[in-house]
């Protein structure tokens, strides 16, 4: 028979009817003798479900063969028939569509986009169907992605490439042969330079490690769940018997302006609110903000069992700034429940939002412009808890272990402001240096109408060296940075371009004869110049970037 609601038991029931013969009137041809008749409760089975490993929102869930929603991650769709959600519910319409389909079904999520799977099967005895949503990108092993593998293809393709050049192009002159081989390795190099920035710029922006994005109720109600039986299982060993239960509170955000103070503090102004007792007047919210430095409430009304305040607070966030010019921050504001609310868990109001995909922004005001930043993304997210002190209260333990809710706001470098105040002066710099080897000869002739001497070549590197050195200070002074930038790699490698041309400019002028320097006049160091410099920031680029 068909699963049913009981409302005696208060939980999904399953029936068994079987009718037997038998021969006790010593005739079995008289029609039946009896049933056999069993019912049990669903609970144990819905249990038994909810506790599959399928990544950090993933879920499972049970239909019965009429399309009634025995378990769901959503408490909200219990017991109703999946056939009439299908209007008002985006991922139950998907679901609604495969279930005669029993091979693994890959689609994009109705709200953040990313890939899923979804698996059905018939559960044996029952007619029901058991079946899972998993997110694809916490399964996959992304040492080596298909981002990689494109970037390898590339660069083979153009080894190829500049072999083929040189196996088919043939000159008269073995010089011109040569420079017209350099030309086309630095070229290529060059544009391979150019394919990886861009690369790095459209990249799909993932989120932190240490945090896990919930955009629905389906991932929100999975990461409770999976927090509960966590805190379950250490309650039981530290024999933990009368822990709380927690009380679950709403909270929204609205940012309407936001503002970069230095490289590592950040203004916000925007609108707080949150579910509350109507019966309670709170000048300030359950909770705090526990990575604000500064932080200033302003009640704007109660409306309906909700409170709003307006906030400015200034929020102090490390940032590496390792990759920059290409670097993506995660602007993150947390919220803390104040520690005598014992029993209190923060959650998304995720009806204050028209709009849940992280790409339109929910939470932000369109009209948010940060200088120097491109808005991408916004979302809510749960961070595992950090290592926290109870301030001489023991009992506080069990709310500092619960995971920590975080709204977090994705901003990526605009692009065009680093390369006119940097990438450009150090090509630039870099087009001067080959200029000045371009000028070194032994004929009396030019070096009258050139003016090279080794004192020239060693004036116009340290001149150049200086130039470098005070754009290198201020990118470092403006980013505080703490470790090594990417953009470093670019200047480190003209310094050294500075360093060996002028060094090769005393050596090609002593005595000393390097057949290196001397041939056709320093062809050689002239030659492979360009193809150093561009291969130089290749091999950066794919290191910091792999």
């Amino acid at each position: 028979m068909e699963p049913y609601f009981g409302d005696s038991a208060q939980s999904w029931l399953a029936e068994y009817i079987l009718p037997f013969k038998s021969d006790y009137d010593t005739s079995l041809d008289n029609g039946y003798d009896g049933i056999i008749f069993i019912n049990f409760s669903l609970e144990g089975l819905r249990r038994i479900v909810s506790t599959l490993k399928l990544g950090k929102t993933g879920f499972s869930f049970i239909i019965t063969n009429q399309g009634n929603i025995v378990s769901y991650p959503s408490s909200g769709v219990m017991g109703k028939n999946i056939h009439n959600l299908t209007g008002s519910h985006q991922l139950l319409s998907i679901i609604s569509k495969h279930m005669d389909t029993n091979k693994l079904i890959k689609f994009k999520h109705p709200i953040h986009g990313r890939e899923c799977w979804l698996t059905l099967e018939r559960i044996a005895g029952t007619n029901a169907i058991l079946g899972a949503v998993i997110l694809a990108d916490e399964l996959r092993d992304y040492s080596f992605s298909q981002d990689k593998v494109e970037k390898l293809i590339l660069f083979f393709l153009l080894v190829f490439l500049v072999t083929l050049f040189a196996l088919i192009v043939r000159q008269n002159s073995l010089i011109h042969y040569w420079v017209q081989l350099s030309t086309v390795i630095a070229i290529f190099l060059f544009g391979y330079l150019i394919y990886l920035w861009y690369s790095e710029l459209t990249q799909h922006i993932a989120t932190e490690h240490d945090s896990i994005q919930v955009v629905d109720t389906e991932g929100l109600n999975t990461i409770l769940r999976n927090r509960k039986l966590i805190t379950q299982q250490k309650n039981r060993r530290s024999l933990k018997l009368n822990a709380f239960s927690n009380k679950d509170v709403r909270v929204g955000i609205y940012i309407q302006a936001m503002q970069f103070l230095d490289a590592n503090n950040i203004e916000v102004t925007g609108k707080i609110w949150q579910q509350s007792d109507i019966t309670q007047i709170k000048e300030t919210p359950d909770f705090i903000i526990a990575n604000a430095q500064t932080i200033t409430w302003k009640k704007i009304h109660e409306y309906q069992g909700y409170s709003l305040w307006y906030f400015n607070a200034t929020l102090r966030q490390p940032f590496s700034h390792t990759t920059f010019p290409f670097d993506t921050e995660n602007v993150r504001i947390k919220f803390l429940p104040k520690l005598h609310q014992k029993s209190l868990r923060l959650i998304p109001d995720f009806t204050g939002y028209s709009e849940l995909s992280p790409d339109t922004l929910p939470g932000v005001s369109h009209d948010l412009i940060v200088n120097g930043w491109q808005l991408t993304k916004s979302y809510f997210s749960y961070r595992e808890p950090e290592p926290q002190v109870t301030l001489g209260r023991p009992e506080q333990l069990s709310i500092l272990d619960e995971p920590q809710l975080q709204f977090n706001l994705q901003v990526q470098r605009e692009i065009t402001g680093p390369i006119i105040t940097h990438i450009f002066p150090i090509l630039v710099v870099s087009l001067l240096i080959f200029c000045i080897l371009m000028l070194w000869s032994k004929c009396e002739q030019q070096v009258s109408l050139w003016g090279f001497s080794t004192s020239m070549v060693l004036e116009y590197c340290a001149a150049l060296f200086f130039i470098l050195v005070i754009s290198h200070v201020s990118l470092r002074e403006a980013l505080q940075a703490k470790g090594m930038i990417y953009l470093e790699f670019f200047y480190f490698i003209t310094y050294v371009m500075i360093i060996i041309t002028a060094t090769c400019a005393v050596l090609y002028t002593s005595v000393i004869s390097i057949h290196f320097l001397d041939y056709q006049e320093s062809f050689i160091p002239k030659l492979i110049y360009w193809p150093s410099f561009f291969g130089s920031c290749v091999l950066v680029t794919l290191i910091q970037f792999w």
